[in-house]
């Protein structure tokens, strides 16, 4: 499908699911974001790094299929809630390029480089 055909899918529904058990930093939640969808998905890494749980998404330990559900029925349920958590998700990674995102990779390597150094 073409990114037109993306962009659409994500504006006319208002969340977007990613129940991983692990992954690499994922752009689509990202992209998701971005269009001011709410994001539910586990608490893994390449979420934890940018979704702040209940301000601009929402985090789930790994198969919390349950609490994810009753999430969305709430939030459906509550339109101010749901389009402030959406402004927050959308100005969240409204900043965020590709040069930003290697400048922190960069850091965090030269972190991890200095631990190690000093033996930490």
């Amino acid at each position: 499908q073409s990114p037109a055909h993306f962009k659409s899918l994500l504006d006319t529904h208002g969340f977007f699911l990613q129940p991983s058990h692990s992954e690499g930093f994922s752009l689509a939640f990202v992209q998701a974001m971005a269009r001011g969808c709410l994001v539910i998905g586990s608490s893994i890494d390449c979420m934890l790094q940018t979704i702040e749980n209940g301000k601009n998404g929402f985090l789930f330990p790994d198969k919390n299929a349950d609490e994810m559900a009753a999430t969305i029925l709430r939030l459906a349920a509550d339109p101010a809630g749901f389009q402030a958590v959406s402004r927050n998700a959308a100005l969240a990674v409204q900043g965020m390029s590709w040069s930003r995102v290697a400048s922190q990779y960069v850091d965090f390597c030269k972190g991890i480089i200095e631990r190690k150094e000093h033996g930490k």
